[in-house]
Order: structure tokens, then sequence, then C-alpha cells
């Protein structure tokens, strides 16, 4: 899930982007997408600080048809590929499988930082270098050069964090044929989000981080926050939540400073595809502070349409008794669907 925020390293010398190393294809299974795709792992390799590079793994997977149109898929905050792909009964909670159903191929990302991307120092870590790798990912996707096929549309679909960082990825490098931002608009909560803050603690502190090696800059989420903050408030799925608290990963300081800034200095004005915003309706972090802009799918265009005026087109979504994990809630699959028919319609 997420939120998101940076402080900007130094970046001196190299601005082409380095190719990472293509994994070996295999047939999907759990974590895969699905008995009838097949997934390969790729990566991408951009500058991180002054003479250091990061890498942003990747996972590819298809539908046994092919497919013309990949979606790329970017967690959120202390999240990794897993919120996508969720490993609690994949079959309703999984979006991978539920967007290969429809005919698209996926690729899932792991945030520089998290699950199997580079862990460098956590000041390093911004939106904006966040934002660079995903780039690089989406243009080996183009060319073919991560599983051998050459995808002719590429939508970015982010979840919170991953949302800004999405945003961020569209309004600065362009080339997208959709956007799909889902657990953020431009309504914050900032009450919410100072307790979120305060939810974390360093990871190395946290018994599932303390063998990591990651630096005390390296943040996760204390124990047993996250189904007050995340899931929904009627109706939680507590089989769920406690997967959610076992796979739960990390946020890096960089992105969290960046991101406070990104929230209330939106790039958004600079995107020009077509933009899907999908909320659910209990969503506790973007909202809104007063009113709720998540009221209904035509409250929630109203609040977002002067945010994004260059946009192709702009559509909204708001799911009922969901809350900021949407791919988590028990009615997922109107969500997933609704997804997709989006996709299907507008790229």
């Amino acid at each position: 899930m997420g939120i998101v925020r940076t402080m900007r390293a130094v970046l001196i010398g190299a601005t082409a982007v380095v190719m990472g190393v293509v994994g070996t294809a295999s047939a999907a299974s759990a974590g895969g997408g699905g008995a009838a795709s097949t997934c390969v792992n790729g990566s991408a390799t951009v500058p991180i600080g002054l003479l250091s590079m990061a890498t942003m793994a990747g996972r590819l997977c298809t539908p046994a048809g092919g497919a013309d149109t990949v979606v790329v898929l970017v967690p959120g905050a202390t999240y990794t590929g897993v919120y996508w792909d969720f490993t609690y009964q994949p079959g309703t909670y999984s979006q991978v499988r539920s967007l290969l159903s429809a005919g698209f191929a996926t690729y899932t990302v792991d945030r520089i930082g998290t699950g199997a991307s580079s862990k460098p120092l956590a000041a390093l870590v911004t939106v904006n270098k966040q934002a660079k790798a995903v780039n690089a990912s989406i243009q080996k996707l183009r060319a073919g050069a991560i599983g051998g096929v050459a995808f002719d549309r590429v939508v970015l679909m982010g979840h919170s964090l991953g949302s800004l960082i999405s945003m961020e990825a569209a309004a600065t490098y362009g080339g997208l044929d959709g956007l799909v931002v889902t657990g953020m608009t431009h309504s914050v909560n900032f009450l919410l989000v100072g307790e979120f803050l305060l939810s974390f603690t360093s990871a190395p502190l946290d018994p599932a981080f303390a063998p990591s090696g990651l630096d005390p800059l390296y943040l996760t989420t204390q124990p047993g926050v996250r189904g007050g903050l995340f899931h929904s408030a009627s109706d939680p799925v507590p089989a769920v939540v406690a997967e959610d608290e076992a796979t739960k990963s990390v946020l890096a300081t960089g992105e969290l400073t960046e991101g406070v800034i990104r929230m209330v200095l939106s790039k958004s004005p600079a995107i020009t595809a077509p933009v899907l915003v999908s909320m659910g309706a209990e969503d506790k972090l973007f909202c809104g502070m007063v009113t709720s802009v998540c009221g209904s799918s035509a409250a929630l265009l109203a609040a977002e349409a002067p945010h994004f005026p260059n946009a192709a087109s702009l559509s909204a979504d708001v799911t009922p008794v969901a809350g900021h994990d949407l791919t988590l809630a028990r009615n997922t699959g109107d969500y997933q669907a609704a997804v997709a028919a989006w996709i299907a319609a507008n790229v």
C-alpha cells in the first residue's frame, strides 16, 4: 500500500539507462499469474547516487494467447509486488490474475529498496529515481528486451505511493497509453497521513527485517496497525489482514520526503494520457479531511478533474465497502473488473 516522499540525491554524470538482465522464462504458478500464463523475470538499472546504480526488478506475465498491451504495476509504501499478486486466495485477490484473464500482460515491479530490487542507502531512494526506473522498465518492454515481446501499448498502474511514482513517470517521460491511479487523490487527509507516519518504525528494529542489513532510514509499519490504516473499517477480511502483516515490506525515507512534496506540488497537470482514478469509499488517507470526495464516482471525478486538465480523458471509479488497499477488499472483484473494462475501452 502506501505513501511517498523524498530527499533528492546528488546525481553527476550518467543519464543513460543501463539495461538489466532478463531471467529465465517459466510456467506460472502461485505468485506467477495463473497456470494458463507464462512469466519471466526482468530488470532495469538506473543511476541512484554519485557513482552508484540501482536495479528495479520486475516480473512479466503473459496470457496463453499473447497480448499487445502490458500493464506495469507499481506497489505502494511498505509493499512489494506481492500487493498485486497476493498470496492469500490469489484467485480472488490477485490483480495480476484478473488482468491476465482479461487478456492483458502484466509487469509487476518491486520498488527500489524492496523485494528483489537493489537496496541502496534509503536517503538515495526518491520518487524521482523510482519513476526513472519505471520508465526504464517501460522502454525495455516496448523494445521486447524482457521476454522477447515488444508491446504496442503500455498502461502504467500504481497504488498509493506507487500512484505518485506513476504520476511522476507519466508527467516526466510521457509515452503512456493509459494511467491508472489507485489509492491516491489530490484530497489528502493530512491528519490521518500524520497518523500513518507515526505508525512507522525503523525497519532494522523489526524482527522481520533485523537480518536484512537495511540501513536505519528504511521504515516499516509497527505490528498490528495495517488493518486499521489500509483495510475496510466496516468489512475487513481477517485472513487478508493477517497475510498483509506477514508480507509487509519497507519505505525509504527519501521516498517519504519527496512524496510529501509531490502530494502538495503535484505534476498531474503535465499528464496527457487517458487517466482512471480508482478509490475505495472507506479510504482514510486520500478521500479528504472534511467532506469525502469518495462518496460516489461522480464526486471523485469532479474533485480530480481540475488536477488533470491535459489528460486525453479522465474517468473515476469508487468501490463501496473498500479501504485504502483496493486489491485486498472483500469485494475486490468489482474493482478489478472496472479496471479491466476501462483499459479495454480506453487503451
